[in-house]
């Protein structure tokens, strides 16, 4: 080798830089959230969320590497970035499900002023995308968690800035927020309520995220950290028992203020303490497991529940019960999450700016959770080193060094080839209902007259359901969807109307024109139970009582209820139970509709 080459060489290349690690802590506990995720909606058992209350984590996480990032760019870029790695995923997603929905029933337009035009959430997700038909439940449910997130990336610049400059009036107020709203003294309303209400729900986690990124956590005394942690963990868990002991129901995800509350508490724990966790990163197949999973993360979000009914699908084919069944859906959610990460995750990717690759992991070291070393600088020799002449032959026999070309990589082209698929889908399924033609809706469903609007036949959320899905135009059996039976009280069977067990709560948009709303209320004994707890009707607008059934058995019959709905944009229906006898009696919405 030439004295020259030998220069070259070094002041090309630098000696190699320790690289710098990523949070290894923190891609384990979002690897736990989203397998804790799963695990719930496969169980659904109470205190899952309490051991655990994985979105809390997720925003917390998601906070603070939001925070890295701001720091190291402009805040445009960095909002490009994150609405670039979130959308790709989203549109995959509709792509297929829209036109599913729309092929398994979906043929009334949402109930709002846009109608169709709710559409266009599936692309950007500022409101809930909606959904309908026989499964559509399944697409939807899960996806307020993208909305939610992203207004916080959209609010993270302010919210940093404000937090930097008051940090601990900021955090109390981001606690306050919720609770004011549950009291409420603030009452979120108007188109983008849900929206609101999940924001300031986790707005707490989010920005104590913020804090483990500026390393205000740390720098707690213990005494502070005990203070703070054990007063949020007290007032989360008071307002779940005095929820529960009123309502029913225990389940962290049905109270909004305990779920904020408690979720705060945990992230201040799990993020004050960051081990090193060393038997992980000794175990390259550990790192590695961990890596694919973030690098999966939003199309395990997104596949695992209609992964899941495919499942139960299949594992009830086997006539399993007991702990065998649930082992057997669990696995087989595991295995249909798993095809949904190899057809989908690929666009994930390419919304990274990575090659698509079919599996989420390689065989280079890059797997593991560390990010690439900065490029060093030339390194020059030292002062007084001497060089050997060289020679004109040795000159000569050098090649000549092309210059390189800039390679600027195409981070949108491949989200962007995603994104028009899925706007093409949305656009053909779209004009296809909307013009002339034969419905798509269920033949099982009757024609009704433009005064009225069945719940049963309009978009809802269903917030929560004490048992299985709720049921359009059947009553509520059990776990699975569509296993009950017709809607009959008092003798009077009802062909439209909803089925539902305790708790449940159903938020639906009053239809525009529509002033009143109507329904026969009644509490259905469960097969082989005699003497079923009693339950309670209300009906909410704007989070504002309007009615009351009070507590109703079996043996009461059905009460006919109507409510003038008027001056509200939002409706609730909630059934909770007293626990007051056996297991709750199912309830039934009949023919609960809208009169316009």
């Amino acid at each position: 080798m030439s004295p020259l080459s030998t220069v070259r060489e070094s002041t090309v290349t630098s000696p190699p830089r320790a690289p710098e690690k990523r949070y290894l802590y923190m891609d384990v506990l979002r690897a736990a959230a989203l397998v804790r995720v799963v695990v719930y909606h496969v169980l659904g058992f109470a205190w899952i969320p309490i051991v655990f209350p994985a979105m809390g984590v997720m925003f917390a996480i998601a906070g603070s590497l939001m925070a890295r990032s701001l720091d190291r760019g402009s805040g445009v870029r960095v909002l490009r970035s994150r609405v670039r790695r979130l959308l790709p995923a989203l549109w995959g997603l509709a792509a297929l499900a829209v036109p599913v929905m729309l092929l398994q029933g979906w043929s009334s337009a949402p109930a709002s002023k846009l109608g169709w035009g709710e559409l266009v959430w599936w692309i950007v997700p500022l409101h809930t995308p909606p959904g309908g038909g026989r499964w559509g439940w399944s697409f939807t449910v899960m996806l307020w968690y993208l909305v939610t997130y992203l207004w916080l990336v959209l609010l993270s610049p302010v919210l940093l800035m404000i937090y930097r400059r008051w940090p601990r009036l900021s955090l109390a107020v981001a606690i306050a927020v919720p609770v004011a709203v549950d009291l409420g003294i603030l009452a979120p309303g108007g188109y983008l309520s849900d929206s609101i209400w999940n924001v300031t729900t986790y707005a707490c986690c989010w920005m104590l995220g913020f804090a483990h990124h500026d390393g205000r956590l740390r720098r707690l005394t213990d005494r502070q950290f005990f203070l703070s942690a054990a007063t949020l963990a007290v007032a989360g868990a008071g307002s779940v028992l005095w929820y529960g002991l009123h309502t029913g129901t225990f389940d962290l995800n049905h109270v909004p203020v305990g779920r904020s509350l408690w979720s705060a508490a945990f992230v201040l724990v799990v993020l004050r303490f960051e081990p090193k966790l060393t038997w992980i990163s000794a175990r390259r197949w550990a790192t590695t497991l961990v890596a694919a999973v973030n690098r999966r993360a939003v199309t395990i979000y997104l596949w695992h529940l209609p992964g899941g009914i495919i499942a139960l699908l299949v594992v009830e084919r086997f006539g399993l019960s007991g702990t065998s069944w649930w082992a057997a859906l669990l696995a087989s959610v595991g295995v249909m999450t798993a095809v949904a990460v190899l057809v989908f995750g690929w666009i994930e990717d390419l919304s990274a700016g990575r090659p698509a690759r079919l599996l989420p992991w390689t065989r280079s070291p890059a797997s593991a959770p560390v990010s690439p070393a900065p490029v060093s600088a030339p390194v020059s020799p030292p002062p007084g080193a001497g060089l050997a002449p060289v020679s004109p032959a040795a000159v000569s026999g050098l090649a000549p060094v092309p210059a390189a070309r800039p390679v600027r990589p195409r981070l949108w082209s491949g989200p962007a080839v995603v994104g028009l698929v899925a706007v093409l889908a949305l656009g053909v399924t779209g004009v296809a209902v909307a013009g002339p033609g034969t419905p798509t809706a269920s033949q099982q469903r009757q024609p009704q007259p433009q005064e009225t609007r069945y719940v049963s036949d309009m978009p809802y959320t269903a917030i929560a359901n004490g048992l299985g899905p709720v049921e359009r135009n059947l009553t509520n059996g059990g776990d699975e969807p569509e296993d009950g039976g017709p809607i009959e009280v008092d003798g009077v069977t009802y062909e439209h109307g909803l089925g539902v067990y305790a708790f449940s709560r159903i938020r639906v948009t009053r239809p525009a024109e529509c002033r009143l709303f109507t329904a026969v209320v009644a509490a259905i004994a469960p097969v082989g139970n005699t003497d079923p707890a009693r339950i309670g009707f209300t009906v909410w607008g704007d989070d504002q009582p309007l009615y009351r059934s009070g507590p109703m058995s079996p043996e009461v019959g059905g009460r006919h209820l109507s409510v003038d709905v008027q001056s509200v944009q939002r409706v609730e229906l909630v059934v909770t139970t007293r626990r007051d006898g056996g297991i709750p009696a199912t309830a039934v919405w009949a023919d609960a509709q809208f009169q316009c």
